[in-house]
């Protein structure tokens, strides 16, 4: 397996040989039909999400603790990620979508550095350069400074 996280927007950037995972309790109307599995144990659930949203400047230490606590603790990954392999294929390429674009706070990053850090990959969101940007607070952002060998 292999994995990637994008953004429903991006969708139509995403090659067709890719199987598209969402991680969001809803999905748009117009991508239903692509997406090859809808899982909603990683989505974070609506008494988290309203918490996040209802807080003044939006609590993300917050929102991480609880996410981690309440939606990664409660299955096994392994357990999910067999589920997707038995639908889809073991060897496939996986991208994790949901709602938010690379710049915003979201939790598909949340997952991502939680797999990464579980089965040692490295999961990079499509369309992002790395030499430019990176991964800050579970949000891509534009580096700040560049050392020699990135020039």
């Amino acid at each position: 397996m292999k994995f990637y996280t994008s953004f429903y927007g991006n969708i139509k950037n995403i090659p067709e040989e890719y199987k598209l995972v969402s991680i969001s309790l809803d999905i748009p109307e117009y991508i239903e039909n692509r997406v090859d599995i809808w899982d909603k144990r990683l989505a974070p659930n609506r008494d988290i999400f309203r918490e996040y949203k209802d807080s003044p400047g939006g609590s993300e230490k917050r929102f991480v603790q609880r996410f981690k606590e309440e939606v990664l603790t409660k299955y096994l990954i392994t357990d999910i990620l067999k589920d997707w392999s038995d639908k889809c294929g073991l060897l496939e390429t996986y991208v994790i979508l949901c709602y938010e674009t690379p710049d915003c706070f979201c939790h598909r990053h949340i997952v991502s550095e939680f797999l990464s850090e579980k089965f040692n990959v490295n999961i990079q969101e499509l369309g992002v350069d790395y030499n430019t940007h990176e991964l800050r607070d579970y949000k891509i952002k534009q580096k700040e400074n560049f050392d020699e060998d990135e020039w």
